[in-house]
């Protein structure tokens, strides 16, 4: 019987991604979420940090910066210059809650927990 070797594709950035926490690990942010201001997103959002968290974005371990963002509307490239053609970004309306620093959880429009997030930069997003 001869054995047939099966060799997986690495994925894209070398790592593949994954933003899912444990069972136990899911129970404490449960709880931990609660305590945080709340940011619900978009139907979209939802999906792209769906697509994060499962690492169907991978190497993206979360919602591009500004610089990336750029690098990505302008040449399809992340500043680290791999190509990345999708703008992955997190928009949502200015809120006092939202500042440099501090962690949200973000919710969908039933307002069930989706994750939580520390902001870590804060730019206008160019809908064109």
């Amino acid at each position: 019987m001869t054995q047939t070797r099966i060799e997986l594709i690495s994925p894209y950035g070398g790592k593949q991604v994954n933003l899912m926490p444990s069972a136990e690990a899911a129970e404490d942010l449960l709880r931990h979420a609660g305590g945080l201001p709340s940011v619900q997103v978009s139907e979209r959002a939802a999906c792209d940090l769906e697509l994060l968290a499962c690492g169907a974005f991978s190497p993206l371990d979360r919602f591009l910066g500004e610089a990336d963002y750029r690098g990505v509307l302008e040449a399809m490239r992340l500043t680290d210059g791999r190509l990345f053609p999708i703008p992955v970004t997190l928009p949502v309306e200015p809120w006092p809650e939202i500042a440099l620093d501090r962690e949200v959880a973000l919710r969908d429009s039933k307002n069930d927990l989706l994750a939580t997030l520390r902001v870590e930069e804060i730019f206008p997003w160019d809908r064109d």
